[in-house]
């Protein structure tokens, strides 16, 4: 009975060990595969009019509603507008917005999180109450307020967006100041008669944002979902620009149609990039697990 419950036992742990590396070897190639589809959407964005012979914007009336074709490899719209051109030149507008979305909320967050938690107090009190209100409603809800009151431009859906992700990036950044601001090399620093605000920005703050560097891969792929929402919703982007969002929106008409081209490669386009950034941010999580 001993040998048998031993047998069973080592069993086990073979069939965990392969498991676990099954896990493992997966995940390692959708790591792959998503760094594939990020550098290649990266690569057509910035070089996009290398690669296309049409204009996103031109019409065509004699081409409308042309299937997928050697002329027209996505085919075109209800303008005549060739969709592969309007694909590829949108993934420059997307990509330069969503930089520009994380860039925002991980430069205003960190700082603000950052302060909050090395002065504690009532700086620390107010600046969650703030978070605490901000965070109640969804990201793309409170985006999708800011961007119908402050106007529809490239701008302001930036700010919007930049600003309904903020709070995310302060609570990260605020807890890992929580820890590191009691570590030995903080303490170290105060002794040496480093000033606060020094040791702030010096020692304290480059030790607290490697959470946020995950975070801002994954937004990345957020705020791509969430400009198209707004362009879908008429609240972002406007037509004719070529936005995928916008696109989806136009495509939307004819679903029920026989051009079905028109909606499904901006949403593929959409499903493949969110699918890229999330890939590389789990990735990046799973390193800084296993390095903490």
């Amino acid at each position: 009975m001993a040998t048998t419950g031993l047998l069973q036992t080592r069993d086990h742990r073979v069939r965990s060990r392969l498991l676990q590396g099954g896990r493992q070897v997966l995940r390692q190639k959708l790591f792959y595969l998503s760094l594939f589809l990020v550098v290649g959407l990266v690569l057509s964005a910035v070089f996009a009019p290398a690669l296309v012979p049409y204009q996103p914007l031109k019409t065509n009336p004699e081409a409308v509603f042309q299937a997928p074709s050697r002329a027209h490899w996505f085919g075109t719209d209800q303008y005549g507008r060739d969709m592969f051109a309007r694909l590829v030149h949108a993934a420059r507008l997307d990509l330069i917005i969503s930089f520009s979305v994380v860039g925002l909320a991980f430069a205003l967050g960190s700082l603000v999180g950052a302060i909050s938690g090395f002065v504690g107090g009532l700086v620390d009190d107010l600046v969650m109450r703030i978070a605490d209100i901000l965070q109640s409603f969804p990201a793309f809800i409170l985006a999708m307020g800011m961007t119908a009151v402050l106007g529809n431009s490239i701008g302001n859906v930036i700010l919007a967006i930049g600003a309904a992700y903020t709070p995310y990036f302060v609570r990260l950044t605020r807890g890992e100041m929580l820890k590191v601001r009691q570590m030995e090399y903080a303490d170290a620093a105060r002794c040496a008669g480093v000033s606060p605000w020094r040791t702030l920005y010096y020692h304290l703050l480059p030790n607290c944002i490697t959470p946020s560097l995950v975070q801002a891969a994954l937004a990345l792929g957020w705020a791509i979902l969430d400009t198209a929402g707004l362009a879908f919703l008429g609240l972002g982007i406007c037509p004719p620009t070529a936005e995928w969002g916008v696109m989806v929106s136009d495509g939307a008409k004819n679903i029920l149609g026989v051009e079905w081209w028109t909606w499904f490669f901006p949403g593929l386009a959409i499903f493949l990039a969110v699918f890229g950034f999330n890939g590389v941010a789990e990735m990046l999580r799973a390193r800084v697990l296993r390095e903490e």
